[in-house]
This record gives C-alpha cells, structure tokens and sequence, in this order.
C-alpha cells in the first residue's frame, strides 16, 4: 500500500467566522474536515501495522538479508571458523578468529600483519566480546575451565556463575522456573511377588519377618477394642430417643472393626439406617429394658446402632453381619429413664441415673439370713453397681453386710472374716455409698447380725460402671 493521504484543509473558517461572527460553522465543512484528518490518521495506523506487532516489535520477515548493508550480511551466520588470529596468514570474508578472548569477523580479504593494524583498517569486526562464552554442567563449574567474564550455568539448580580473577563465583541468578504443575498419575502397576492375597473381612495385612513382602491376612486379638460410644437420653427428645456419641470398636467376635460417626436413634419407630431415624429392632415400644447394639454390613462398611430388648440376639436388618452390644437404658411409663454415661479407662462405661429411687424399701425384714435384692442395672451379665445404702434400728446396735451373691454367705462379724461393711447405732441411721458387683440377674445380697429384725434397710440405685467386654 501506498503511503497515508495527508489532510488538506481547504476550507477557510477564520474568513468565515470573521464575515458572520454569529453564525455556526457549516456543518458539511466540519465533517469533511473531520472526516479527513479520520483517513489520514487510519491511513498511518494500517501503515505503522505493517512494520510493527503489537508488541512493539518488528514484523516478522520484514528485515531480509537484501535489505541489510554488507558488512551486516558478514556478521550474520555461515562462518568459517579458523581458531586462533596468526599473522602472515590469508584470510577470507567471513573466516572467524579469536583474538585476545573476543571473536572476530572478517570483512576483507586480505593477508594479515599486525592485528591491531588491521582491525583499525575495517578488515575485522568484533563478533562476540572477551569472555561472552557460556558454559554449561551439572555441578560447580571448575577454575581451569573458561577465562575471565565467561558465565556458567549449573544444571542442578540453574545457578548462574561467572569468572572473575581467575575463579568462578555466582552471581545470585538462578535461570530454574517455578515448579511446574503435578503430572496425572500413571497406571497402576502389577502387584509384588509375595504380596498376601485373599484374606477375610475384618483382617489386618501384618509383616511376618523381615523378608521383603513376607506378609500375611490376620486376626489380631482386639475382640475387648471399643472407645468412645457414650450415650445419653436426647437433648432433642429425650421421653423417646437416645443420642450416641462417636466412636470406634471391634464386633463381638474380634474380627470386624466398626466406626460409627454418633447419632440419633428413636424408640419410638422401627429400625432404619442413618441418625433421626428409627432404632427398635421388633415390634413396638414397651416399659421394659432395651440393650444398645452397634451394628455394621461388612459389603458397604456402613455402621448404625439398633436397640433390642435382647442382650444377646437383636433381630438384625437385612444385610449387617456383624454387632456389638454397647449399651443398655430402661423404659418406664411410656418414657425413657433420664440418665447419662461416662468413658473410664479402656473404654468402660460409667452409667449414672439422673434421679436415683429406692429399688429397696424393707421395714422389719433384713435379719441374720442372707436375702437377695434386685436393683436397678442390667440383667444377664454382672456389674459393679454403685448404690447408697441406709440402714437403721431404733433400739439395737446393728451390724451388716451387702455383697455380690457370688461370695460365700457368712455371719457379718466385727472382727472376724469376712467383716461387715455397714454399721448402725441405736437410733441412729447408717448411710453408706458402696460399689457391690451384682449377679447376672442384677441382684445383690445383703444380710444383718443380731438378735432381731432390722426396723429399716434401704438402697437407691445411683448407677453402675461396665467394662463393655
């Protein structure tokens, strides 16, 4: 294209303004002034494309070796490298000499002399400088290679180096990028010679010596593992839902081990997975005891709780093999029994009742024969109840024992085996916080020493603590 049309302003305004000061300028002599100077200025724009990006850089391909003087198409490539200046020596265009550290170029044929002679003649041009080369390797660069002002890059680290006085030195340039994104994971490779195959649900892969990938599928012996798991009447409805915190266990054969998040379950509605949802395993609702089971499908690895009225087999849902009793509340009235639990040492669990009564009120009956007494804790396995005992006589001094019915019946003696535990002046109650291990029917034994009927004997259940084994 030709170059930009410069715009003529042809109309004259000033003579114009001067014959009708009041008078707006012609618009169509506005417009075709503005218009002009639109051309030229567009014209210049397309024009100045030609030559440069947008970046502000040359367009490529526009400076072509025809377009270059001579003595620049000698400095470009194709040289005919000779090593080393010598003088008395033919030299053609373009034969490359070093000289002094710096490379040169020559410009003329011609047969050399003295060098700085025939440098000032134009016979030679510098080509690269004393001590631009580079150099490159993967550790510090050593003393013995390059001269001074040569640079060195480190490919460990892409440290920069340069020479100076004989050594090397960095410079504080280090040439390394940011680290470059992860790449996607490749496939999978085959499994190692040795590797322990099959094995059942709930084992654990263990090293068998210290043979490389001499392993093996195992039970290890964590039937009693449980923490966590403490339970309480819920905050949201506590007449009819429990509220089990999280926690982990192994299932009631050792083999399983079960993680369960903690949630809600519901007396009140039968069973189904996840928290706010029903817990009854059968029928409905009923004021008797209820036994907490946590429960777990070994196909999906999905763990809920269930509650049944049997402490030993809860009717399952459909699909969960494996369970472990983990506690245990009572339903009395149509409501559950405010209480809380506690977590002791090894994951035990310390059951108190919020309001404790009297399981046993007696008037006239504890005497020297041994009686058997229910109080309130579970049924079918034993416990250490922990129960507050009174016992009071108006006109004797009285001596008792209360123990768990596994222990021999004996006289409660003062000072003979085995002992006694309460003891009440005349007219003057005996009160007592004891720990008594129960019977697996929730029972304990009491019995007094003396020549007649206690006139009271009373225990309140306070709670009982169970190791959960």
């Amino acid at each position: 294209m030709g170059y930009p049309t410069k715009p003529d302003p042809a109309y004259d305004y000033p003579t114009f303004q001067a014959g009708s000061p009041t008078t707006p300028l012609p618009a169509s002599e506005v417009y075709n002034g503005f218009n002009q100077h639109k051309t030229a200025i567009d014209g210049t724009i397309d024009f100045l494309k030609l030559a440069l990006r947008s970046d502000g850089k040359l367009q490529n391909g526009l400076v072509t070796p025809e377009a270059l003087a001579p003595s620049m198409t000698t400095l470009t490539g194709d040289w005919n490298i000779r090593g080393a200046w010598l003088t008395a020596t033919a030299y053609a265009v373009k034969d490359w000499v070093v000289q002094g550290g710096a490379g040169y170029v020559c410009l003329e044929t011609h047969t050399s002399g003295t060098f700085a002679t025939d440098l000032a003649a134009a016979k030679w041009a510098l080509a690269s400088a004393a001590g631009a080369a580079w150099f490159a390797g993967s550790g510090a660069p050593d003393n013995s290679v390059g001269i001074n002002g040569d640079m060195y890059v480190r490919g460990s680290n892409g440290a920069v180096y340069q020479k100076a006085a004989g050594a090397w030195a960095t410079t504080g340039v280090v040439l390394a990028g940011p680290a470059g994104a992860n790449g996607t994971n490749g496939t999978n490779g085959a499994a190692g010679a040795g590797v322990a195959t099959g094995g059942t649900a709930g084992q654990f892969l263990r090293k068998k010596s210290a043979t490389d990938y001499d392993t093996e599928f195992t039970t290890l012996p964590l039937k009693g593992l449980i923490q966590g798991l403490t339970y309480s009447n819920s905050v949201s409805d506590a007449t009819n839902d429990i509220d089990i915190a999280a926690g982990v266990c192994m299932d009631a054969t050792g083999v399983y081990a079960m993680s369960y998040a903690g949630g809600t379950k519901r007396l009140d509605a039968n069973w189904a997975v996840g928290t706010n949802q029903g817990g009854l395993d059968t029928s409905t609702a009923a004021n008797t005891d209820y036994y907490v089971w946590l429960i777990a499908r070994s196909d999906t690895g999905v763990v809920d709780a269930l509650f049944s009225t049997s402490p030993t087999s809860p009717t399952m849902p459909a699909n969960y093999d494996y369970k472990r009793l983990i506690g245990w509340f009572k339903r009395v009235g149509g409501t559950i029994v405010a209480f809380t639990t506690y977590e002791t040492a090894g994951g035990s669990l310390e059951f108190k009742w919020k309001l404790p009564t009297n399981d046993v009120s007696l008037a006239n009956a504890l005497d020297d024969t041994r009686r058997l007494d229910a109080v309130k804790v579970p049924l079918n396995f034993s416990v250490e109840a922990i129960l507050r005992v009174e016992m009071y006589d108006n006109t004797n001094g009285t001596i008792g024992r209360i123990c768990c019915p596994d222990e021999t019946d004996a006289d409660p003696r003062q000072g003979d085996a085995p002992l006694n535990n309460l003891y009440s002046y005349p007219n003057i109650f005996a009160v007592q916080e004891l720990r008594v291990r129960t019977s697996a029917s929730g029972q304990v034994a009491s019995r007094a020493y003396g020549p007649t009927t206690v006139d009271s004997y009373k225990i309140a259940t306070v709670g009982f603590v169970w190791p959960r084994r």
